[in-house]
Parts: C-alpha cells; structure tokens; sequence
C-alpha cells in the first residue's frame, strides 16, 4: 500500500531536496508527524537534518508573545466585564455560579464568531426591521436576508414576552461585552486561540518575522477551514510562502452531492488554493469489500475484535504501523477494546490517552467531592453510610482488612444511617484526612492535591503504585494547581459548590498517554486522530447513526437562522466533516469492518450510520453482513437434594428430645410454615443455620414495620395491665395519648436497641412513625368496642414450649415446639389467643385444614397456621379448653374481624364444636408433618413454586 504520507515525502524529498530542513511542516495534530518521518527516512536511505514540525495552532502562536488564557481565567475575566455592563444598567449582578452555564455558551459564540472573522457588531445587531437588514447587508443573498428576517420575525413586539426581552438584551449587550472582554485579556498579556487567529488573517502581526525562519510552509492533509485558516492561507499563498497537500478522491470531491467533499470544493474552487497533486487519485472507485457486523449490545462491539482480528497474522506484520487501525468513534468503548484485543496479536499502541473518569483515581476524586457537598449543602457533622463503605471498600484508601472489618460491623451494630465524624478516624489509611471538611475553594483545591500526594507517594513506599495510576494522580495534580493559581484571586469570594463543580469540570476529558511503540502494531485511535493516515486493515466500533455523525451541536446564543446568514457552522457543516473523515478511512485500506450497536435504548438508535446506506446505494462495494453472536454460558440451575444423612441427620437430630431438659433445639410456628414453604429453605435456616447478611436498615421493611407495631401494642397494655389487668375502653382511650412517645421509643429500640436514642427522627422516620400510629389505632379502635376484657398475658413475658410426641421408624420421639403469643386476654369468659399482623396476604378466610398444610401451595394461609399452633401450645401448657385464636389484620380486620371464617355464604366461624373438630384435625396434621420432617427417606429439597422464591435470602445459592 503506497499510503497519502508516503506519496507526501516522496513529493517531499524530490521538490525540496538537501533544503527540506529549512520547511515547516504543519498538521492539524501532532499524529501524522512519527509516520511522515519515517517514510523520509525510508526513502531518503541516509541522514539527513529533519524539517520543522507543527500543529496549526503551535505554529500561529509563534506569531505572538501573547499567552493563550485557559478556561477558568477567561471565565473570570467575562464574568467581570459582564458584571461592569449590570451595573451600568442598573440590573443585579450575577454570582460566579449563576453565570457559568451562560458563560460557556458565550465564550464559545465568541470564538466562533473570531475563527470566522465575523464583526460581532453586525451579528449581535438587533435587526427588527426588515428594510435595515437590506440597507445594512445589501451584499447579502436573498436566502441570507430571509434566514434573518425569518429570526426577528418571532420578536415583534405584540409577542416579547418576558424571556424574549431578556435575549434581547443579552443580544444588545454582546458587542460591548466581546471588546471589554478581549481589552481585558490584553491588558494581562493574554488572549484566546481564536482571537489570536483573527489577528493574524487581519494583519495585526505582533512578531510577522516568524514567516522568515523558513523557506516554505507545508500544509498537509487539511480539510474544513475556518475564515481566518482560509484567509491566511490564501496569503501564503499569493506570497508564494505556503503549498498544500490535501488528502482527498475524486470520488466524492467531484460529485457536487457528496457532502464529504464539501470543504475540499471550497478550499480549491472558493478559496483558490491549489493541491501539490494536481490530479486527484479515484482510489475509492476500486472494488472493495466492506463487512458490516451487528452487535448485540455496546461492549458487545469490542468482543467483535477476537472474531476478525487474526491473533498471529497481526503478529506476524507487527513492524508496518500501516497494516491495522482500531478506530473508536465512540470513545467509551476504548476499555472494552484494550481488555479484547488477543494478547498474541503483538504491539498494541494507543494514541487515544486513557480517560480518567473510567479509573479508580477518578473514583475516590469523585467520592472525596460528593462527602464535601454533602457535609458542606445539608450542615452536618455525619457521612453517608454507604459513601463511608464506598471509602473503605475502594482500593485507594489503604485501610487493613481488619480494621475495615471492625468499622463496618460497628456500622451495622449501631445502624448508622448517618456516621458522626468523629467514629471516622482511622490508623491504617493513607489518606487519614479523607473526611476532613473544608469551607473555603481555595482550601478546597489544597486539601485535594495534598490528599492525591498522600496517596501517591504511601502507595510508592508500599510498592503498589502502578505506572498508569501514578501518570493519572500526576496529571490530576497538575490540573488542580492550575486550577489553584486560576482561582486564587477570586477563591475566598466563591460558594464552595461552585468550586466543587469547576474541579469536576477541570477534570471531564482528561486522559494520560499509554505506553507504546508508535511505529509498531496495532493502531487503537479515534477518528479525529486518523486523519491523513491509511491503513490497510481497518476496523471501526461505534458506526451508529447518531454517534457517526454526532446528531447534536454546542449550545449557542446565535439562531440557526442567523448562523446560516452569516455562513457560520451549522450541523450540516458537522455531518460533512464526519462524512470526510470516514470515507477517507476507505481511500487504500483494503479490508474494512463496520462494528455498531443493534441494541435499541435512550441513547442509541440501534441503526446503523447513514454512510454506509449511501456506500451501498451509491457504490459498487460488495457488502457481507454479520450477526455478532455473544456466547453467553449460563450455569445450569440444578435441583440441590440434601439427604437426612451424616452431618445433615446428626444436627436435625438436636430437635428431637433425647432428656428431660429443654436444651434442644425448638420449633417454632414460623419454622414449620418455611418447612411448608420450601423444606430446602427450612435446611439452609434452621439445620445448617446460614444467616442472612446483616446490613444496615436505611428503609425499614414492611416485617420491621411489624416489630414496632408489636412492641408498642406490648408496651400499650404493659403499662394498663401494671396497674389493672382488667382493660376499659376508658383507659385504652386515655392511654392513647402515649401512642407518638411509644411508637419514637419502639423504633429507637428496633434501630439502636435503646428507648431513649431516637431524638429526631428523619423524614423517612417520621412517615414510619405515622404508619405504626394509624395501625395501632386499627388496633385499639377495634379493643374500645369490644371491652372490657383481662389481660392475661402479653408477648415476650413467657415462652410457651411442649413436648409433642411423634413416631420416628416405629420408634417413639418427642419435638420440642415452641411459640412467643402476642397476647393472651379473656372476654365475657373466653380465653383468647390474639395475634398481630401487618402483611397484605394474611386473611382469616379459609377453606379447609388440609389447605393449611398444603406443601409449595400457590396460596398458603401461614397466619391462620401459626395462630391455630399458639393456640394449640398454648391449650397442652397450660391446660384450658375452647381456647379461642384471634387474628389480628391490621389492614382487613375493620370489614372481616378477627375471627377465623370459611369463605362460604353465609359465614361459618372457627367457634364453638367446629372450632374443637378444627383442633383435632390440626393435631393430626402437624404430627403428620413433623414425621415428615424427621423421616429419612425425605430429603430436602426445592419447591415447586416459584413464587416462593421470590423473597428467599438463599435464592442466590439456590440460582432458581
């Protein structure tokens, strides 16, 4: 492949001869420069003193001993001059916060306006009146006069509602702005890029003698200029200074359709310039073959590259930089790339840096960012949980895994939503000043370049600074001091979140160089980076309508209307310049790969770039179309059978009694409804005894919702039974008074297992507060109208346990079972079982007890079963009849009551004989169940049901 760079320094070497050392030679970036000099030095064949190499904007600004001013100091230098022109009007001044996001807009619009050598008088005019936009512009087309007309059509005067007059007057006060904002700049010595191009093409040359040190400028491989490049260009030009290279095909440069020769028609119909290679090659003409791969997803597009990249075939032309390029039009695919491409394909150079926003440095800059807004916006001496763990999870910080262990067990021991500062003191940091709050920008930037140089350097004496990380720490710290010395003089007059977001900003983009060898093996660059450049295999990711060519512009204050008036850039200009860049890609590259994203969502189309439809309606190219198909291995989900053997049969056998103590193990209502439920779950919980996680309780689950409810209900009748166990409506409404203390106290004691802890509770608290008071009042309203009855006991004041005989292999045993009752009381002399329920699913209809004992059933009625299980301990303990269960639904038992019923018309209710036929039938039911249990020949094993999965802790072990 004889590349455009080679055919350069052959016309190079010819023409120039021993004098190309006295040549300048400029780029637009500073790529092309290593593979120019090495086609020189190929095809020189001896040394020879090398030409002058420069980027277009290192070589105007040798014209200048003005310094280019960054970002933040021309922010600060508008900001001021805007704020000078308020005053003058009489209007309030903008803070530096207010004004940046407009700032932006502007100081773009300025530069546009400089690049294009527009006068700002003209542009910013208000031109109302449609006969002075032809008296003023008369060299004006007429579709340029109607692009204006059609703009201040929409500000007549019967429609200047309030935010047109403020762009009116922001549009006024634009000329001023843009003078007093470039004296400003001059007077400290300074300028913009753009402003310093304006000059130039206007003769205003602070030091025209920088033209002399050379014989000749080379342009090489330029495409859309701005005005000023042109003008400047055409001058060279004319004095015979300047020759051009330009890097095209007939192939669209001729055909006036082709929106990718647009800017090339201009620079050598318009402007006049003339190309060293007179004859355009038709290079694009030739038969090529172009494969179009459909991914499934966007870091699918990277697993393309293990497909069509031959590992040893790269390997092998490691040498020639020509042979391979990746490019990236998306450059967040740049990590999925460097992590696919095989590691036998030899040399991989980067052009593209890494970006920091995809490391940990970013990371832990970001967290240390979000904990001062957080402590600086809401006022507070406590960190954020999880911002606390997010720190002592992240690599960076350096903390033993010890000790890191004990924070966080405190963490979830004192169920701190909020940390307090001062819990968060560490020894074994490297960054021990990590949750020290700053006030002031200044002191803000200086805590984080100390922090970053903590880091750096204690991870250098531990010997884990790895050489990526320590050029991004590097980089971010030399960003940071600019950002210093930018802010010094205004520092201590900015609101902090400001600062916050101008780190931020200073930080979006950056990226450091990666190790490589420029002139060997695979080329990973972006499509910016490929001018000028040709390869003979070329693979592009990202080929999405709407990333190639980007759909969107910058926000601007000048109208489309009136950009196009002035012939200032639009989108159309934007979708040329990417059309020019992607079909210079296919010039002489002879395999070409089109990578996109198929997959549809918020931010993709899911189509393809409009440039392959028009290669493919226009071309004679063969197209081969691949589905991209991600192997996706998922593990069988296999049925996890556990035999009552061994280990297994050994700790089951602790439920059974074996002496004539209550040491065994016991089991519980809600033991017995999880057997039901799934008997896998019962093993994992209750016999190999895996406990759930602990974490801490931010929202409180609808069970915990429960807890309270049942510890204020406790309390409640505690207290009335302290005195008198005979309970009056009357004293159940004058104790209600007590409920809000009670129910803080309840969730202070869920939360930190103390009464008196919660103080204030938060927002999310207090709605939690309200909804236990409503429940509990569910709760009371129902025992006003069915007083008087006596307390006779209340939960947690005595476990009732029992003995229940059961027959294991013909040999007689005994289980131990257990239940806590919420409450026992007595009514017009029925003693009552009363059980508290919160949960939706609960009901007191049923059908019939073999429903209740139904295992995996699609509805089981687990309140009813554990209600009738009280009740039956409950009557062998203590030896009372016609004991009655009472279920407690908070959310039903205002329209069903609390009194078991079958679901027939007309109700029948679990009293009387039918409720003592139901006890018996229990009775036999539950033995039937818990010789299952013990049997064997049993093993545990899955349910059926999958909706029993749903809420499961051991679902993940589980993989159902």
């Amino acid at each position: 492949m004889n590349s455009f760079l080679r055919e350069v320094a052959t016309d190079l070497i010819s023409r120039f001869g021993a004098d190309l050392k006295d040549v300048a030679i400029i780029f637009n970036n500073k790529r092309p420069v290593t593979f120019l000099k090495k086609h020189l030095g190929e095809l020189s064949g001896k040394a020879f003193w090398s030409p002058s190499f420069f980027t277009i904007g290192e070589f105007f600004s040798l014209a200048t001993d003005l310094i280019s001013a960054d970002h933040i100091k021309q922010f600060f230098v508008l900001h001021q001059e805007f704020n000078k022109l308020l005053k003058e009007e009489g209007k309030p001044e903008f803070t530096p916060d207010q004004f940046y996001p407009m700032a932006e807009i502007i100081l773009g619009d300025f530069s546009q306006i400089d690049y294009d050598l527009i006068n700002p008088d003209q542009v910013f005019s208000a031109l109302e009146d449609i006969a002075v936009i032809q008296h003023q512009f008369p060299h004006f087309s007429e579709d340029q006069q109607k692009f204006l007309e059609q703009f201040w059509a929409t500000f007549s005067a019967e429609r200047q509602q309030n935010f047109q007059q403020k762009f009116i007057d922001l549009w006024r006060r634009m000329p001023k702005l843009y003078r007093q904002f470039h004296e400003s700049l001059i007077h400290e010595n300074l300028t913009t890029t753009a402003n310093l191009y304006r000059s130039l093409a206007n003769g205003n040359i602070q030091k025209p003698e920088f033209l002399n040190d050379y014989k000749k400028l080379i342009f090489v491989g330029f495409n859309a200029l701005n005005k000023a490049e042109a003008t400047l260009f055409k001058t060279y030009q004319e004095q015979e200074r300047a020759i051009f290279y330009f890097d095209a095909d007939s192939y669209y440069v001729n055909d006036t359709l082709q929106e990718a020769g647009l800017f090339l028609r201009k620079n050598l119909q318009k402007t006049g310039l003339i190309n060293v290679f007179e004859k355009l090659p038709a290079n694009m003409a030739k038969p090529k073959q172009i494969q179009v791969i459909q991914a499934q997803g966007h870091a699918a597009q990277a697993k393309a590259l293990n497909e069509f990249l031959n590992a040893e075939n790269l390997a092998s032309n490691a040498d020639d930089p020509e042979k391979t390029a990746i490019i990236i039009v998306d450059e967040s695919l740049l990590i999925p790339v460097l992590q696919t491409i095989p590691e036998n394909a030899g040399k991989v150079n980067v052009t593209m840096g890494y970006p920091l926003a995809q490391s940990t440095v970013f990371g832990f800059i970001d967290l240390w960012l979000t904990i001062q807004e957080q402590v600086f916006k809401e006022g507070k001496d406590t960190i954020y949980y999880r911002d606390v763990q997010a720190f002592l999870s992240h690599p960076l910080s350096g903390i033993n895994s010890k000790e890191r262990d004990l924070i966080l067990q405190r963490i979830i021991e004192k169920q701190w939503v909020e940390i307090p500062l001062t819990e968060l003191l560490f020894a074994s940091v490297l960054t021990p000043g990590f949750f020290t709050v700053k006030h002031e920008g200044a002191q803000c930037i200086d805590a984080l370049t100390s922090l970053l140089r903590h880091v750096l350097e204690q991870r250098q004496k531990n010997h884990q600074l790895q050489q990526l990380e320590a050029s991004l720490i590097l980089e971010v710290i030399k960003k940071l001091n600019q950002l210093h010395d930018g802010l010094l003089t205004y520092a201590s007059t900015l609101f902090l979140p400001f600062v916050f977001s101008l780190i931020r900003k200073a930080l979006t983009g950056l990226s450091v160089p990666l190790e490589g060898e420029p002139l060997r093996g695979i080329q990973v660059m972006g499509l910016l980076e490929s001018r000028v450049l040709d390869f003979e295999k070329v693979l592009v990711l990202g080929a999405n309508e709407g990333v190639l060519p980007k759909v969107s512009t910058s926000p601007s204050f000048i109208p489309d209307s009136i950009r196009r008036a002035y012939d200032l850039p639009v989108l159309e200009n934007q979708n040329a310049i990417s059309a020019y860049l992607f079909y210079r890609l296919l010039h002489r590259s002879s395999d070409v790969y089109l990578v996109y994203n198929s997959l549809i969502d918020e931010s993709n189309s899911g189509e393809p770039t409009r440039f392959l439809s028009q290669l493919e309606f226009e071309s004679n190219y063969k197209f081969i179309y691949h589905r991209q198909q991600q192997t996706v291995q998922i593990e069988p989900a296999t049925d996890i059978i556990v035999p009552k053997e061994g280990a297994v049969w050994k700790a089951l056998q602790r439920f059974l009694q074996s002496t004539g103590k209550w040491d065994d193990k016991k089991i519980s209502a809600t033991a017995l409804t999880t057997y039901l439920n799934c008997s896998l779950q019962f093993f994992f919980r209750y016999v190999a005894e895996i406990k759930e996680p602990e974490e801490v309780a931010e929202n409180l689950e609808a069970n915990q919702v429960g807890t309270i409810l049942h510890q204020v209900l406790e309390w409640f009748y505690q207290d009335l039974a302290a005195t008198d166990k005979e309970i009056t409506a009357k004293r159940i409404k004058e104790k209600r008074e007590d409920l809000p203390f009670l129910c803080r106290q309840a969730l202070s004691e869920l939360l930190f297992k103390k009464r008196d802890q919660l103080k204030n509770p938060n927002s999310m608290q207090q709605i939690i507060l309200r909804i236990v008071e409503e429940y509990v009042n569910v709760v009371l309203d129902h025992d006003e109208k069915t007083a008087p009855f006596h307390i006779v006991e209340l939960e947690n004041k005595k476990d009732y346990k029992y003995r229940f005989p059961i027959e294991i292999n013909n040999s007689a045993h005994e289980v131990s079972l257990y239940g806590i009752i919420d409450r026992v009381d007595e009514e017009n002399g029925h003693t009552r079982i009363v059980d508290y329920k919160t949960g939706g699913r609960d009901d007191v209809r049923f059908s019939c007890l073999d429903d209740l004992f139904e295992r995996d059933g699609k509805k089981p009625n687990k309140a009813m079963l554990q209600t009738l299980f009280y009740t039956y301990i409950y009557e062998q303990v203590s030896g009372k009849k016609q004991v009655e269960p009472n279920l407690y639904i908070i959310r039903k038992m205002k329209n069903d009551g609390t009194l078991f019923f079958t679901g027939s018309r007309p109700r029948v209710y679990l009293q009387a004989e039918h409720l003592e036929d139901m006890k018996a039938g229990f009775e036999d039911k539950l033995r039937t169940l818990l010789e299952e249990l013990f049997d064997r020949n049993i093993p545990f094993s899955h349910t059926t049901n999958k909706d029993n999965c749903a809420f499961c802790p051991y679902e993940g072990m589980c993989k159902k």
